[in-house]
């Protein structure tokens, strides 16, 4: 991946209100694979699962798009969000359907040549959403897993958006303005255990990029995709720009 840009995707909620299956497979057809590699920061689908029982056509198509991108020599890399379920990291017989050259359940690392990028969905910066917080491990549990797998389809995707509606109401007061305090003290701890040359999260959804620097650790705060189909493009020394189209 020496010398690639890369186009870096946060929060997509596709298929959900607002979300915008087509508007992302014509992004992809515009990224360059010998030059550009994609990077999503999770929540690719406002509530998806990583089995193949459980995807749905939108979910068909956009993977369809990036089996294409793959095909034509491109790089993509998943980093798992809270409304990605149920993703086992890439070379496990689970993620073989999926075109995805890395899945990061937790943190993804890239080398470049300006230094280590180090990505994250962003979900576990505010310790005070407790109620989220504990749905996430009971979420990440084997039993949890094996349950939703004997479910037909139709009713795990039925359950699954009642659960995600549920969560969306216990959390709500975490998401009317960002938690400043919790990112500070977040990005010092991973520059200082860490010290990646860029830290990159979502979650959030900012409607600019929001950037902090603790000790010689950049990190960003990606603005989410589905408001203004907005992203970044980080280059090889690790310099960005914030676009809204690559045509």
């Amino acid at each position: 991946m020496a010398g690639k840009e890369w186009i870096v995707i946060a929060d997509p909620h596709l298929s959900g209100e607002g979300g915008d299956v087509e508007a992302m497979v014509d992004l992809i057809s515009q990224v360059q694979p010998a030059k550009q590699s994609i990077l999503f920061l999770g929540d690719l689908f406002h509530i998806w699962a990583g089995p193949q029982k459980f995807h749905t056509p939108p979910v068909q198509r956009l993977l369809v798009a990036l089996w294409t991108f793959k095909e034509k020599g491109g790089t993509s890399h998943l980093v798992v969000g809270n409304r990605d379920a149920f993703f086992s990291p890439q070379g496990s017989r689970a993620s073989v359907h999926l075109p995805f050259d890395v899945i990061s359940p937790e943190f993804d690392q890239i080398d470049s040549p300006a230094g280590m990028i180090l990505a994250h969905h962003g979900d576990l910066v505010n310790q005070l959403d407790e109620k989220y917080l504990a749905w996430r491990k009971v979420m990440n549990r084997w039993w949890f897993r094996g349950l939703f797998q004997l479910m037909p389809s139709l009713v795990a995707q039925k359950v699954m958006f009642k659960v995600e509606a549920k969560l969306k109401g216990t959390n709500r007061a975490f998401k009317i303005q960002f938690p400043e305090e919790q990112w500070r003290s977040y990005v010092l701890e991973i520059a200082t255990t860490m010290s990646p040359a860029l830290l990159l999260v979502g979650h959030f959804h900012p409607e600019q990029v929001i950037e902090t620097k603790a000790g010689n650790t950049l990190a960003l705060v990606i603005p989410g995709w589905l408001e203004n189909h907005r992203f970044v493009k980080i280059s090889p020394d690790l310099s960005y720009e914030t676009l809204d189209t690559l045509a």
